[in-house]
């Protein structure tokens, strides 16, 4: 592996203007992306970046390189209650793919809060839900621009 001589690095994927629903990927010599100093990434200089998050080798698809504490939550699962009216509105073929999205718990780790109604954009449909007790359930799905059940 090419990679195992190279001095080690922290890993990020991230999202900037420049990368409309992708994302990119850098390094940083210091172990933190708190510092500023990314590199490797594939932006013009100034391009603000909106979000980075570690680096995932099973996502991202980078040969030789770590995912530290991301590999830890790889396979956990969450219990998903997907009304049938409500997944109906799905097209059929995007179905299984919104219920394994979920069952990944699309959640931040640091914001996991039973009585609050989250947001995801899937697949040009925008899915609200909420966790209690472990389990997410759907609370409406509607297409992306439109107003949701208040």
């Amino acid at each position: 592996c090419p990679c195992a001589t190279a001095a080690r690095k922290a890993a990020f994927t991230l999202a900037a203007s420049s990368t409309p629903g992708g994302t990119r990927s850098a390094s940083s010599s210091s172990h933190s992306a708190a510092s500023g100093a990314l590199a490797g990434a594939d932006l013009m200089d100034g391009t603000p970046i909106y979000d980075i998050k570690p680096y995932l080798p099973y996502a991202d698809a980078i040969p030789c390189t770590r995912g530290g504490f991301g590999e830890e939550h790889k396979e956990e699962r969450i219990a998903v209650e997907f009304p049938e009216e409500l997944l109906n509105r799905l097209p059929e073929e995007k179905r299984n793919a919104a219920m394994a999205v979920l069952a990944q718990d699309p959640r931040a780790a640091y914001h996991k809060q039973p009585d609050y109604v989250y947001g995801m954009a899937f697949a040009g449909w925008d899915l609200r839900f909420l966790v209690q007790n472990g389990i997410l359930t759907v609370t409406d799905v509607v297409k992306q621009g439109e107003n949701h059940i208040k």
